[in-house]
């Protein structure tokens, strides 16, 4: 679970530097991206996205709704843009690994496994 939540962490960030949201509507564009399993319980998002806050990565404020309660919207900090930097860097270079195992793997070409797009 631990990389799971570091991998929606990463994925939470990327979606706020885009445009601030609030969890289900962040929870949708995770779906929407295939970043998350369409059964993920929004508990996992909220989660996040408070220890994002505690770490001063992200911020929340309270936003009026003119359909039902008010919403509390997240949005990226400055600390959070270096640090999805840093992530990001790093993703880049586990890609070029995984991508190295794969390209040794290129014979067994799996196009019907229970991943394959």
């Amino acid at each position: 679970m631990y990389r799971l939540g570091r991998l929606i962490e990463v994925s939470l960030l990327a979606l706020l530097k885009e445009k601030d949201a609030y969890g289900y509507k962040l929870m949708d564009k995770l779906i929407y991206y295939n970043l998350i399993e369409e059964d993920t319980n929004i508990g996992i998002i909220y989660r996040a996205l408070r220890n994002l806050e505690k770490k001063e990565l992200v911020k929340s404020y309270w936003e009026e709704s003119n359909q039902g309660p008010k919403k509390r919207i997240y949005s990226i900090t400055t600390k959070g843009l270096e640090v999805l930097k840093e992530r990001l860097d790093l993703l880049k270079y586990r890609r070029s690994r995984i991508d190295t195992i794969i390209d040794l793997c290129s014979d067994l070409d799996n196009k019907g496994g229970k991943y394959a797009k």
